[in-house]
């Protein structure tokens, strides 16, 4: 299984990321969003353990991919016309995937404490 760890956490994390990318052109539920992102990332983490810390924690820039791409191509949001908007919004976000990402590990951590492998 750790040979595979890498290249599916790599799968997740795109699977991931296009879904927020995706739902976060089509909604304006920031919430929603932002919840989607901790839980993502926590999972990542919690199911892929480095790698998944590490992917989970940049699943932060489909957010902003999808801000800056609704601004080029889509309807631009009122709140999105400046620099600085974008830079809070990768700021919050990145807090958040991280935090997941910190949840996730220590879930499993704590889940491994309570019951250790059998091998």
């Amino acid at each position: 299984m750790r040979r595979f760890e890498w290249p599916l956490a790599l799968i997740g994390s795109v699977v991931a990321a296009i879904f927020l990318f995706q739902g976060n052109l089509h909604t304006d539920d920031t919430g929603i969003m932002a919840g989607l992102l901790l839980i993502f990332a926590a999972a990542l983490a919690f199911l892929f353990c480095k790698p998944g810390l590490l992917f989970g924690s940049l699943l932060e820039l489909s957010i902003v991919v999808s801000e800056i791409w609704n601004s080029k191509f889509g309807v631009p949001r009122t709140n999105m016309s400046q620099i600085s908007h974008f830079v809070l919004l990768f700021l919050f976000v990145s807090a958040l995937s991280v935090a997941g990402s910190l949840i996730g590990l220590g879930a499993r951590r704590a889940l491994r404490r309570i019951r250790p492998s059998q091998t």
